[in-house]
């Protein structure tokens, strides 16, 4: 995988219209490799034939639950996934976590949340903190400041090789975030 874009995803909902909806922004996003399934047994069979790049899984499906899926799934690969569902509890969130998720989202949901594109058109250039903020939680963003900076490290996690040098996503102290071009140092 060159780009974030180039990642094969598997998204894993049993509502067909919301699965179109998701395909459809992430494809006008720049995403070009997704495959759905509307049951765990279809996403086993779509993990199998083709070993996904990052997951997203709802956890009410037909015949069985996400969290189960997601066990069996990161038992044959370590894939980052993250839960998209309708179970707001804190407790279905600190235990979708607690698998090992890489992040948790209730519906119904900013798709500038899921995608966190911001950055990504930005490139190269720096993103101010309200800038992020306003474009993932909306004008109404105040109190969001701490969660950025989770997204950011989550982020990180993911991108760098090692988090706490962070080569791709940086910090620009005082004003915001910059994704590099790849061929700065």
């Amino acid at each position: 995988m060159d780009t974030i874009y180039d990642a094969k995803l598997l998204i894993v909902d049993d509502n067909a219209e919301l699965l179109a909806l998701l395909c459809e922004q992430l494809r006008g996003a720049g995403y070009g490799h997704i495959r759905t399934a509307q049951s765990c047994a279809a996403a086993r069979a779509c993990f199998a034939a083709e070993q996904p790049e990052l997951m997203i899984l709802d956890i009410n499906l037909p015949d069985g639950d996400g969290f189960s899926l997601f066990r069996a799934l990161r038992a044959k690969a370590d894939v980052p996934a993250l839960f998209l569902s309708a179970r707001d509890a804190d407790a279905d969130r600190l235990f979708g976590l607690g698998l090992g998720a890489d992040d948790y989202l209730t519906k119904p949901f900013l798709m500038q949340e899921l995608l966190l594109r911001k950055l990504a058109e930005n490139r190269g250039h720096i993103v101010t903190y309200d800038a992020l903020c306003a474009a993932v939680w909306g004008a109404d963003y105040y109190g969001y400041e701490n969660s950025l900076g989770v997204h950011i490290r989550h982020l990180r996690e993911k991108l760098e090789a090692e988090p706490g040098a962070p080569q791709f996503l940086r910090t620009v102290r005082g004003i915001g975030y910059k994704l590099t071009k790849g061929e700065e140092a």
